[in-house]
């Protein structure tokens, strides 16, 4: 999987859409002063197995090595989220991090690193590099916002949705769900026939979250999930209750995920839902890139919003971070420029449009639905997801446990939200 993060931390504000245009964006860099003789080398922390070998990281290494020939970039993968989250809490705390890494930009644990003075505020490299003329003033502007300064370059950002294949739906005659009535009656007729209803790969906390988010958003007020994030709202709530519960009765109790789906991987979603095993699975964008890897025909798939009844879409977007102890922060600022220029950006979106980064992205070649998931993402408001970019690592934790506990029917809906409401006040989320 071409991953982008699916577990961790981010916005109080609402992720920022893309912005497309007809082709790729001209802004380049300022011209490259001569070569830095001096050795060295970065470490770059990436996450969720990032493929370097790929586009843009040639194409940006060859262009980094013009301006530095004797540096070395060391590459370093920590796997999933949850993983790299944990590796790079300890490098922090034995001040042993990284010089640069990539990370959700947003509270969370990226905002206690921001916090505690450890990040570098970017303002120099922003009028440096151009990077204010490169991206939509609304992408920085959130960051000033949030964090009064930049911290983060923007890498991608990406909309969660649920797919399907076209051809699984025509077969049973089922109409493309728009409502959350229509989706379990999908459902049933999917389970019916013999079809997985709806697959989970459970073994990634955010991944099993993000059905609750989903629910949570059609049966709350934008304001509840604002003040939640915020520390303002309790969790044992009567909305975050009825989610629970209707994930508990909707799904768990009628058997609509796959067995064993509390261990499975997202590599064994992509089989089932491949060889038409299933029926809807809740993912992100970047999944056009998993098909397109698959070597399969992108004409089959589409995605579509959870239906909430509402207009919003979960989104995280997520970027390069430099660290402030860095000896080499201008290197390190020079080869995030040489990422998000144009040649680099260019092959990225010839590889896969939904990673390329902003400005950089190219509707030539893409199917018809993948353009139009694309502009779903550059015209809905958005909102943030609670494991996945919205609360700090202690707290994605108890979600995670409170979740797997509802679905294993060791926790009742209620338990599980007066829990979260004693580690929220434990951990001092609350303000």
């Amino acid at each position: 999987m071409t991953l982008r993060f699916a577990t961790i931390f981010v916005t109080v504000a609402a992720a920022i859409a893309l912005t497309i245009v007809p082709a790729f964006s001209t802004v380049s860099a300022t011209p490259r002063p001569q070569a830095n003789s001096e050795v060295f080398t970065l470490t770059f922390w990436l996450c969720c197995n990032e493929n370097t070998s790929a586009a843009p990281y040639p194409e940006a290494m060859a262009l980094f090595k013009k301006q530095y020939p004797n540096a070395t970039v060391n590459f370093v993968q920590k796997g999933r989220p949850e993983q790299h989250l944990s590796a790079l809490q300890a490098a922090m705390m034995a001040h042993s991090e990284p010089d640069l890494y990539l990370e959700p930009i947003g509270n969370g644990d990226e905002g206690q690193f921001i916090k505690d003075g450890r990040q570098l505020n970017l303002g120099k490299y922003v009028q440096k590099y151009h990077w204010n003329k490169i991206y939509p003033a609304s992408i920085l502007a959130t960051q000033q916002r949030t964090w009064h300064g930049v911290y983060g370059v923007p890498y991608d950002n990406s909309w969660i949705g649920i797919w399907y294949k076209k051809d699984v739906l025509q077969k049973y005659h089922l109409p493309v769900p728009t409502t959350y009535a229509q989706l379990l009656k999908d459902c049933a007729v999917f389970k019916e026939n013999g079809i997985v209803p709806f697959l989970e790969a459970g073994y990634a906390p955010a991944i099993l979250d993000r059905l609750i988010d989903a629910i949570l958003e059609g049966n709350s007020p934008p304001s509840y999930r604002n003040a939640l994030l915020s520390g303002y709202a309790k969790f044992n709530s009567p909305y975050l209750l009825q989610a629970f519960t209707m994930f508990q009765n909707d799904f768990v109790a009628k058997n609509y995920f796959q067995p064993g789906y509390l261990s499975a991987q997202e590599p064994q979603v992509y089989q089932i839902f491949l060889k038409n095993k299933g029926g809807f699975w809740l993912s992100g964008d970047w999944e056009w890139g998993t098909w397109a890897s698959s070597k399969v025909s992108l004409s089959q798939f589409d995605m579509v919003p959870f239906p909430t009844g509402k207009d919003r879409i979960p989104a995280i977007q997520s970027g390069f971070f430099i660290d402030k102890s860095t000896k080499h922060a201008d290197a390190a600022a020079a080869l995030l420029n040489d990422i998000e220029s144009p040649t680099p950006q260019h092959a990225a979106g010839k590889v896969n449009p939904a990673l390329a980064r902003l400005n950089s992205i190219s509707t030539t070649g893409m199917v018809t639905d993948e353009i139009r998931s694309i502009r779903i993402f550059n015209t809905r408001p958005t909102y943030p997801l609670l494991n996945e970019v919205g609360l700090d690592s202690p707290m994605t934790d108890q979600l995670y446990t409170v979740t797997t506990a509802v679905a294993t029917k060791q926790m009742t809906p209620q338990q599980a939200v007066n829990q979260l409401d004693k580690a929220a006040s434990q951990y001092h989320w609350y303000k």
